[in-house]
């Protein structure tokens, strides 16, 4: 496994993603300024090869729903 970026933010995390073009994208699903569904939700249609893993440590069935949709 070779780490090719990384983020702070879901902004920057939208912007570097594709530009990087990693096989995996893995995801925090709270960032400070967005969450990783909706970095995943920005950057799917941009690249629809790049592969996102979204972790959290949250119990949340909304959050959980939202991610899988």
């Amino acid at each position: 496994m070779v780490v090719v970026g990384e983020s702070a933010s879901a902004v920057e995390a939208t912007s570097r993603i594709p530009a990087l073009h990693p096989h995996i994208a893995i995801l925090d699903g709270r960032l400070p300024d967005g969450s990783g569904i909706e970095v995943c939700r920005a950057v799917r249609p941009i690249d629809p090869t790049i592969n996102v893993l979204i972790l959290t440590s949250y119990d949340d069935d909304d959050a959980l729903f939202a991610a899988i949709m």
